[in-house]
């Protein structure tokens, strides 16, 4: 039995296929909920165009999956650990110039200092 109640349970992504497409993605449990995330990293206009087509849109930082809301967008549009990833929903990836292409260094990356 788990010690965290069921609707704060979660998973890591781990790799793996779209049964309906093929595409590489990555599924979680977030909140009870799976997930399946595309794996290419967006940056600001990714995230946007993602949001007007109504996918969601999740922050990455290690393991830990965080969902982005309105406040968390306003608070930080780009944040500097972490990467953005939109929910998976069969359709070609992200054009070149919607995608993150910046180097994100997180704390289990070598130090800068």
């Amino acid at each position: 039995m788990s010690r965290w109640p069921a609707h704060l349970q979660e998973t890591a992504p781990k790799k793996t296929r779209c049964r309906r497409c093929g595409t590489d993605i990555w599924t979680a449990l977030h909140q009870c909920f799976d997930l399946a995330l595309d794996p290419i990293p967006l940056a600001q206009l990714g995230e946007l165009a993602a949001l007007l087509t109504g996918a969601r849109t999740y922050h990455r930082v290690n393991d830990h999956l965080y969902r982005r809301n309105t406040v968390s967008i306003a608070n930080n549009p780009n944040p500097h650990h972490g990467t953005i990833h939109r929910t998976h929903h069969c359709q070609p990836p992200p054009p070149e110039e919607q995608r993150n292409t910046r180097d994100r260094h997180t704390p289990q990356d070598t130090c800068p200092y």
